[in-house]
């Protein structure tokens, strides 16, 4: 089946033009009509690939250095990330819940949980209409205010210089934070290296664990599978934001349990499976691996949803079971993932921050290398040895009112980015890049 495929090297006109034609297919490659269950699915599938792709273009429209680039660059970062957005936003109001179910089992092991998810068609509970409608809104607000900035620059009403400040002016005050909600996304391969993006509203660090993904009768890196989620902070200092995460993953490679949040609800779609619904996500002990096992339907079983259909939004139930073991590393090269955050997470202007880098599985003295770059040129990095914990820790000093700095964290070939925007202060305070020179 086709996915929505929205990635940054695509010239903004050409991924509109991929957008329409997606949105509108219900045919597989080989041009045979869909099922409902296999459209759905297709949904589940342009859902969470939308989702990374706005991750992709919000990252880059955050940490972009505007005053240092030309204004067709400018122009090409906030199209991708308008035109990424409005990809999101489509798939995003297909699925918001209506009723909640309660379908937990007894448990029969207590070391192994086994619950029943939804499979087949569902909606999602918790998100509300309005904050789909703040994001939407956000979305059509900046490309209102970027289409008026570029005529009055056509009109010659503004020159360059103007347009770069007020272009990142815009930036600022239309951010995903102002509307609490963060991003994350993930994106593994066979064997291969996992790339971990966030942005938007920071969220207090969750500890280190790691999360992996199977199916029954499915062999490691056999398959695989396409997982969204969701979740609201609870802890006072994430002031209660929804939390978004998208994951294309390898059944039965690990990924990074940070990417989700205690209580989280995940849709996970497995190529060739009915899409499932599991609610109430338990996160994993820190430094432990916790494994989700999928007993799915495939979709070749379509008769067994022939009775389905879209607008019932009823499915079957399938048991999918969890259990966590300690992840134990004694290697350096056994490194699997690094994550980070920033302390605070919302920095004021001119206080100093400090990310902190955790590896996973947890060994001490390995290496993390941090690197900085910030929108006012500033820029700086280091390697610093883990410690029992499995973290390193990296100082940054304080900069003017909506700077945003950009950190990217290493670890044996493993990457984590943690972004924030030095917020708040007086509009009227000066910019002063002397602040911190490097």
């Amino acid at each position: 089946m086709k996915t929505l495929k929205i990635r940054l090297s695509f010239l903004p006109s050409l991924l509109l033009a991929v957008a329409a034609i997606v949105f509108a297919c219900s045919k597989d490659d080989n041009g045979k009509q869909l099922s409902d269950i296999e459209e759905f699915h297709q949904d589940i599938t342009n859902l969470t690939v939308s989702t990374t792709d706005f991750v992709q273009a919000a990252v880059i429209y955050e940490s972009a250095r505007f005053d240092t680039l030309d204004i067709a660059s400018i122009d090409g970062i906030v199209q991708d990330y308008l035109t990424a957005g409005e990809g999101f936003v489509h798939y995003f109001q297909k699925l918001l819940g209506q009723s909640s179910k309660d379908n937990k089992s007894a448990v029969a092991n207590p070391a192994i949980t086994c619950v029943k998810a939804v499979s087949g068609f569902f909606d999602v509970q918790g998100i509300s209409p309005s904050m789909v409608m703040d994001i939407s809104e956000l979305i059509q607000s900046t490309k209102d205010t970027v289409a008026a900035l570029n005529e009055a620059l056509n009109q010659q009403i503004i020159n360059e210089n103007q347009y770069q400040e007020l272009i990142n002016q815009v930036r600022i005050e239309k951010s995903l934070d102002s509307v609490g909600i963060g991003f994350s996304a993930g994106m593994g391969t066979l064997g291969g290296a996992f790339t971990y993006l966030a942005c938007g509203a920071a969220k207090v660090a969750a500890a280190p664990a790691i999360l992996t993904v199977g199916a029954v009768g499915v062999v490691v890196g056999g398959g695989t599978y396409l997982l969204w989620s969701y979740y609201r902070g609870n802890d006072k200092d994430s002031q209660g934001n929804l939390y978004i995460s998208s994951v294309e993953g390898v059944l039965g490679e690990p990924i990074p349990a940070t990417l989700f949040g205690e209580d989280a609800t995940m849709v996970i779609a497995i190529d060739g499976h009915v899409p499932i619904l599991f609610e109430d996500f338990h996160y994993p002990d820190a430094g432990n691996m916790m494994t989700l096992e999928i007993n799915g339907d495939e979709l070749s079983t379509l008769d067994d949803y022939s009775d389905q259909s879209p607008d019932t939004k009823s499915g079957n139930l399938v048991e999918v079971c969890y259990w966590q073991e300690t992840a134990i590393a004694e290697d350096c090269n056994l490194i699997t993932f690094v994550s980070g955050n920033a302390i605070p997470p919302n920095p004021a202007p001119y206080q100093s921050v400090t990310v902190v880098g955790s590896v996973m599985p947890v060994v001490q003295g390995c290496d993390i290398h941090f690197s900085i770059v910030g929108t006012d040129g500033y820029t700086n990095s280091g390697t610093y040895q883990t410690d029992s914990n499995g973290q390193a820790s990296f100082g940054i000093p304080g900069a003017y009112p909506g700077v945003i700095d950009k950190v990217t964290i290493t670890a044996n070939n493993a990457t984590y980015v943690v972004t924030y925007v030095f917020s708040g202060g007086s509009k009227d305070e000066p910019a002063d890049p002397t602040k911190r020179v490097r």
